[in-house]
């Protein structure tokens, strides 16, 4: 059976068949023959297409045919490869992965992974994680980058040592070396050796002042990681970015738009510090005047995918939000999103959803 990135695999190499005969008519494509003396040579352009991102290690089979089994680490040797994926793959679908585990392909002597870990793209470090007790992440960094003035975040976790020259505040370029890929963590049940692996986001902030919002949710709770804690990033799916990188420039306005839509809500707020810093998910805005309140839409794992702004708005009595819409299909499909629930006939969210809601609008 064909896996599901192996159709998007397959579909973008379709798609660029007509390149790929132009630029190797002499090899078959084509059947007029030519003698070496006349066969034409490809013409040398400078806008060959390169992808945006460079692999975070050099285990690259989720790009061949049939190489997802060797690309994910699965969570036990009896499990399949797809509980590495993105999504709801852990715990028998009521779990939600927000990252990709990528398998080790280099070992030593003592079978421990020697895989250097890369930046996937030009970036500024903004988060090491240095001490295992602090996080599942093990040890991990975060680094914020800029595309086409969209913000977002890479994380790479679990690594067993973090180059020494890789320090807050630095920018790299893509393929800088940040360490190695490794099995640390802070869980009872530790990493086998065999399951070392990279656990890789690629995602965005939820709120630029979480560190300031930790304590109204948290009364006696610890921030350890500032506001590049995991409960203020969200996940898109990164090996299916990865995967269309290789035949079109990601852009991450039109890839957030072909996400699912599992609920819409009214948000009574003039401002939300997402959208101010991505203003690019905000439509039929007018400059003329402030607007009143938001409908917001969000995915099935709350990570907001667009807003328009409502002019005229009657706020229910002390409401923050109110939901609009709930997507039934979504919302069956996605059982780990855990954000909402139906009583009777009313959606309601879960405490999990409200806390994310009240860290979206936190100012």
């Amino acid at each position: 059976m064909i896996s599901f990135y192996q159709q998007i695999l397959l579909t973008l190499v379709a798609s660029r068949l007509p390149l790929l005969c132009l630029v190797f008519s002499f090899t078959g494509c084509e059947n007029e023959k030519h003698s070496p003396a006349t066969q034409p040579q490809p013409a040398v352009s400078e806008n060959i297409f390169r992808p945006t991102f460079t692999f975070p290690t050099e285990n690259h089979a989720l790009l061949e045919g049939n190489g997802s089994e060797s690309f994910f680490t699965p969570t036990t040797k009896a499990k399949a490869w797809t509980s590495g994926t993105f999504g709801c793959v852990r715990n028998g679908g009521s779990r939600l992965h927000e990252g990709i585990d990528i398998a080790s392909i280099e070992r030593d002597q003592n079978n421990e992974p020697t895989d250097p870990v890369r930046s996937i793209y030009n970036g500024v470090v903004v988060h090491i994680n240095r001490n295992i007790a602090t996080s599942n992440y093990g040890k991990y960094v975060v680094l914020y980058h800029n595309l086409n003035s969209f913000s977002f975040y890479s994380l790479y976790a679990h690594l067993s040592e973090i180059d020494q020259n890789i320090q807050i505040g630095i920018q790299l370029n893509a393929g800088k070396k940040l360490g190695i890929l490794g099995r640390t963590s802070n869980t009872r049940e530790k990493i086998e050796s065999w399951r070392a692996h990279l656990h890789f986001e690629i995602g965005v902030q939820i709120n630029s002042k979480f560190k300031n919002w930790f304590p109204t949710w948290y009364k006696d709770g610890k921030n350890h990681h500032g506001n590049w804690s995991g409960l203020n990033l969200l996940g898109l799916d990164a090996a299916k970015i990865l995967i269309e990188d290789q035949s079109n420039k990601i852009d991450f306005v039109e890839h957030l738009a072909t996400e699912a839509v599992l609920c819409r809500v009214r948000v009574y707020r003039e401002k939300i510090d997402y959208f101010e810093r991505h203003n690019q998910l905000c439509f039929n805005v007018s400059g003329e005047k402030e607007p009143l309140a938001w409908d917001v839409s969000l995915n099935f794992s709350g990570l907001p995918l667009r807003a328009e702004p409502i002019y005229e708005a009657k706020q229910t009595p002390r409401a923050k939000y109110t939901i609009l819409k709930v997507d039934e299909k979504v919302y069956n499909q996605h059982r780990c999103s855990g954000l909402l629930f139906k009583r009777g006939q009313k959606w309601t969210f879960t405490s999990k959803g409200q806390r994310l809601m009240d860290l979206l609008i936190y100012r």
